[in-house]
């Protein structure tokens, strides 16, 4: 590595730590790839390169790479310069059914490629010309460097630079807070604290509350998806009731998983894992910084039935609000933390509410760059997940 080429070296967050013993303990592992993918209309292809050189350069933490060999601990290394990797197919020649069994084998290649954490970038492109007017994007991160909430930020850049040079006028994008001030606000921090609560919430489990549902072969990583959408009605109910609970949809959407999950496996305490933002209010403009911040953390719910349901949703509202304030901590320390043996999972199931900052830019047609059939992908070591989108 060429020193003059490095622009600023500082640690991980537990978070990245945790994900980078993982990915080093399991290399084959496909958890955290993270493929996002769609069709774009006529796009000037030398502008779309272009745009993302700039987006490389405005946020550092695609320019990171990861060193842990000879380390005292392990660090990231931002970059001054790195060239993007992009490959570009021709497949106009092709039929329909043709196109898209070549869109999965590349896909599934694509992921078995992986990253190599110690070479920057993490992240890579597809550009395949469907016709003369049509090509698919692809665009695959490695999710130690960024989350779910931090790819419509980027996009929206994409769409707003891209905008710019079609305007022939100058772009407005603002300049973002870097993710080392994250790094640093962790710092600040004292690790016991979080220790003390991990090792309370936890202390009275010993096992990952059971599915009692059968498992797929661990040598088989194939996802079985089923998809459901709720009526407008059923939307309006559930703001409601929350509102009138004063809780959040979140914890409502834990609760109701909680008595399903007591009711499986007939225990009156229950542990999943659920989704967080892992984005601290006090840091300010967190909102908009790009990075890696959501996090699965554990979730424990006392299941008592001699407590009303408005008392019951109101304690697990605030006990998620204590729990979020130690959400940056990594699994592999929470788990050293708790009584269940190490190498088992610490849960069985995941919860997730979906409600990234997606506007309406995304796929406005009115757009230079017209975004069509957008498509996410991210594998995960979970038996089961549950999913809460608040989009169509």
């Amino acid at each position: 590595m060429d020193k003059k080429n490095v622009e600023a070296i500082y640690p991980l967050s537990p978070l990245q730590k945790g994900i980078l013993f993982d990915s080093l303990y399991s290399p084959d592992t496909l958890g955290y790839f993270v493929q996002v993918h769609f069709d774009l209309e006529k796009p000037n292809l030398d502008w779309l390169k272009q745009v993302w050189t700039e987006i490389q350069q405005r946020h550092p933490v695609l320019r990171t790479l990861f060193v842990w060999e000879n380390q005292k601990q392990p660090l990231q290394i931002v970059l001054k310069q790195v060239d993007l990797n992009w490959q570009i197919e021709d497949w106009k020649q092709y039929d329909a059914q043709t196109k898209n069994e070549k869109l999965t084998q590349l896909l599934q290649e694509d992921k078995k490629k992986g990253f190599n954490l110690n070479k920057a970038p993490l992240m890579r492109f597809y550009i395949i010309q469907l016709s003369e007017e049509k090509v698919h994007f692809i665009w695959s991160h490695h999710h130690i460097v960024l989350d779910g909430w931090s790819f419509p930020i980027i996009l929206q850049e994409v769409l707003k630079l891209y905008q710019a040079r079609a305007d022939n006028q100058p772009p407005t994008v603002k300049t973002l807070r870097p993710f080392k001030d994250y790094i640093q606000w962790i710092q600040k921090h004292d690790a016991d604290h979080a220790k003390q609560y991990w090792t309370q919430n936890l202390a009275k489990i010993t096992a990952p509350t059971p599915l009692l549902i059968n498992k797929p072969p661990a040598a088989n990583s194939a996802y079985l998806e089923q998809h459901y959408s709720f009526s407008e009605q059923i939307k309006l109910k559930l703001q409601s009731f929350s509102r009138e609970q004063r809780i959040t949809l979140n914890t409502l959407v834990q609760a109701t998983w909680a008595l399903v999950l007591g009711c499986y496996s007939r225990n009156q305490e229950v542990l999943f894992g659920g989704m967080v933002s892992g984005r601290p209010a006090e840091l300010t403009q967190v909102e908009t910084m790009v990075g890696l911040f959501a996090n699965t953390i554990p979730v424990v719910v006392q299941i008592n039935t001699q407590q009303s349901v408005k008392d019951w949703l109101q304690q697990l509202q605030s006990e998620q609000v204590e729990r979020e304030e130690y959400s940056y901590q990594s699994l592999v320390d929470i788990q050293q933390w708790s009584n269940i043996a190490a190498g088992a999972n610490l849960f069985d199931s995941v919860v997730v509410t979906e409600n990234f900052p997606v506007n309406d830019s995304l796929t406005d047609s009115q757009q230079a760059l017209h975004i069509q059939n957008f498509q996410f992908s991210e594998h995960a070591n979970t038996p089961l997940i549950l999913v809460f989108s608040l989009y169509q």
